[in-house]
């Protein structure tokens, strides 16, 4: 809702007021009601940072959405990880050697023990990824990211055994993973949070240690869990096992699970979070002009981008000129202005800037004739009239401004096409679980890419038995183009196929894009060295508090 106050004032601290209203009465609001008062205590050197949503699991199989995936991070590492200049470097894997067919890696552990003293082998990487790549198992969404490996598509669609993995266990400290070919982004997929190890031990006695806190809960990171109270707090403390612990700075982390971003925004500007905004959180939209007038935020482009999720086994969308209409009736300009409002770039394609094949957009934005002339020629092969198309739902998750973008596109895509549009909100992982089972029309989710690579972003749409194609949407054309991009050394013929690939998924609109992603976050000054990269990552790992300004 919009309020317009019309002044006729000559008194300009009056009007300078009135226009800081909105932000006093945003910090002056009360504090949502907390279950622990003392969680906020600044009588520690912890961090306190929060969360807008629950996690949905600390197992690293599983937890691999956001915000999940910031605490999988804190408490577990996998064979390398991303140094804090960006490049990846060797984590648990001390070495590695490399076939001189660039298909096989030889990865040799160095001495890493679990929190609870036993030590990390081959056999726990090994038994995780198996976990995930095992059809019959079905524990994550995390699995394209083991795709490179020999055999992985084959098992997840019940063609080979899970034997003929390229998965090799040589001894406890030596690891070999056999790739389909050569993959010159491997090295950074081990990175990925969905590739960490679990004790194989631990899992095979008690399966639902992931569940747990304290003690019961055994990870390898720099950091180990405390204590952790569903939709509350997620407590993390210093690992004093971890191979690297000497370079971990912080004692331990305090994580808030506040939805609310004005109660996020009040706790910052109260100096009881020490960030504020993405990628862990939200700053409020109203609350943007404030803080980029006190230089207080910072923005970079991600690899990312917001879409709305097309269900292709869904009437009406079953049609792909519904699908196309309805994505080139959207105004994004309007959008990233007026109510994103975080230097966001339309999108009119699924690539990023810096991933992008080509300069030229797929299609016009906000480009209602065209819009309007397909939506009625698919109603017209529908056999239907404007007045009998059942009403459209889009669902979105829980937070200020999913919402804002749903109402902006309810109120286009009613004047654009005359027709009623009802919105679903739900929290987080409700509404993952929905657009993941299929249950929905249109849903609205942030995408990023994890890897500095087109394949993470395109590879969504590969297959529908993935469990991350919430689109239901296949084609045998498009999964060539991806195999040939994935098998191709040359970069120009590689990006070729990316381009084809790209054109191909525009054309039949499973998703519909809407904008590249940035980071925007304002921080506590004295907190330094805190990794965060436009593969939307953030590591405190190496942070400490700057005690001298």
């Amino acid at each position: 809702m919009e309020y317009r106050f019309i002044l006729s004032l000559k008194n300009r601290k009056t009007v300078k007021f009135l226009r800081l209203l909105p932000l006093l009465l945003i910090l002056l609001l009360p504090m949502s009601c907390q279950k622990s008062s003392g969680r906020f205590s600044k009588g520690d050197d912890f961090l306190h940072i929060s969360f807008s949503a629950e996690i949905r699991s600390l197992d690293p199989r599983i937890g691999v959405d956001y915000p999940s995936g910031f605490a999988v991070k804190m408490l577990f590492e996998g064979l390398m990880r991303m140094g804090p200049d960006g490049s990846v470097e060797p984590a648990i894997a001390k070495s590695y050697t490399l076939s001189d067919d660039h298909k096989t890696y030889r990865f040799f552990l160095r001495d890493a023990k679990w929190s609870n003293g036993d030590s990390v082998t081959a056999e726990d990487f090994a038994y995780a990824w198996k976990r995930i790549i095992n059809p019959n198992e079905g524990d994550s969404l995390g699995v394209q990211n083991l795709y490179p490996i020999k055999n992985t598509r084959a098992i997840i669609r019940r063609e080979k055994p899970l034997s003929s993995v390229g998965i090799r266990v040589i001894d406890d400290r030596t690891l070999e993973v056999e790739l389909e070919h050569p993959t010159p982004y491997f090295l950074e997929v081990l990175s990925t949070s969905s590739l960490f190890p679990v004790n194989a031990r631990i899992d095979r006695e008690n399966p639902s240690w992931a569940n747990k806190d304290g003690a019961a809960f055994v990870c390898n990171g720099p950091f180990i869990l405390d204590r952790h109270r569903i939709d509350n707090e997620i407590v993390v403390v210093k690992n004093p096992l971890y191979w690297d612990q000497k370079h971990v700075k912080m004692p331990g982390i305090h994580i808030a699970i506040i939805k609310d971003a004005t109660t996020q925004m009040n706790l910052f500007e109260k100096e009881k979070l020490e960030w504020l905004g993405k990628p862990l959180s939200k700053i409020p939209v109203d609350a943007i002009d404030y803080l980029k007038k006190e230089d207080k935020v910072r923005f970079f482009e991600t690899l990312g981008l917001y879409w709305f999720f097309v269900n292709v086994d869904s009437f009406p969308f079953n049609n792909k000129k519904m699908r196309k209409a309805f994505a080139y009736a959207i105004n994004r300009k309007e959008l990233t202005q007026h109510i994103t409002q975080n230097k966001e770039t339309p999108a009119m394609g699924v690539l990023p800037h810096a991933l992008a094949t080509q300069d030229k957009p797929y299609f016009e934005d906000n480009n209602i004739e065209l819009a309007l002339k397909l939506f009625n020629e698919a109603l017209e092969e529908m056999g239907l009239t404007r007045e009998q198309l059942p009403e459209i739902t889009v669902n979105y998750p829980d937070a200020s401004v999913h919402q804002r973008i749903a109402e902006a596109l309810q109120q286009q895509w009613n004047q654009a096409f005359g027709i009623n549009i009802k919105l679903e909100q739900q929290e987080w992982k409700v509404h993952y679980g929905k657009l993941q089972k299929g249950n929905y029309q249109i849903g609205g989710m942030a995408w990023q890419s994890w890897l500095r690579d087109p394949i993470y972003i395109m590879q969504t749409f590969r297959e529908k038995a993935d469990g991350i194609n919430m689109s239901q949407w296949e084609n045998k054309e498009y999964q060539k183009l991806l195999s040939a991009a994935e098998q191709e050394i040359d970069p120009v013929k590689r990006k070729a196929y990316f381009n084809k690939a790209e054109a191909l998924l525009m054309e039949e609109m499973p998703v519909i894009p809407v904008y590249f992603t940035t980071i925007a976050y304002a921080k506590n000054p004295r907190l330094e060295n805190v990794y965060i990269s436009e593969l939307y990552e953030v590591d405190f790992r190496w942070a400490y508090f700057n005690k001298e300004r």
